[in-house]
């Protein structure tokens, strides 16, 4: 099974990371920095493939977004496990995924802001995760 007939389900993989539409994956670390504000560490990106047997959680969204004059919009929300958040891109049209975040520990995420090429997503403990997004295969993401 594929991450868009996941999604069709209603459920998402557990990640850590960000996955492409190409395969490309790319996992997430959250550390707590000195200042006790929580800091991201991505890794090495790698060929991700889903299984059958993945751990899955369903899916609840709660915000979506279009992105002015294109075919994309975001959407954030939270799973079933209790601090998970994600993140995601889809085609208007047809709701495949470009690409997808999903963290285990970065609690739910639950409003979108959009601002040119990225958007800022407020998590349940208002921390302000900011996604630059204007390649759609490279992703990059920072909490400010």
């Amino acid at each position: 099974m594929n991450l868009n007939n996941y999604w069709k389900t209603e459920k998402l993989p557990v990640l850590n990371g960000i996955l492409y539409s190409n395969g490309d994956f790319e996992k997430i670390s959250i550390i707590d920095t000195v200042n006790e504000r929580r800091g991201l560490i991505k890794h090495k990106k790698e060929k991700y493939n889903l299984k059958n047997n993945a751990t899955l959680t369903f899916s609840y969204v709660n915000d979506e977004l279009l992105i002015p004059n294109t075919d994309i919009k975001i959407l954030c929300g939270d799973g079933s496990l209790g601090g998970d958040g994600f993140v995601l891109a889809a085609s208007v049209e047809n709701n495949e995924i470009f690409w997808l975040v999903f963290l285990d520990d970065a609690n739910p995420f639950l409003k979108l802001e959009y601002h040119n090429d990225f958007i800022i997503v407020i998590n349940n403990l208002n921390e302000k995760w900011k996604f630059e997004i204007s390649d759609k295969s490279n992703v990059r993401i920072n909490i400010i």
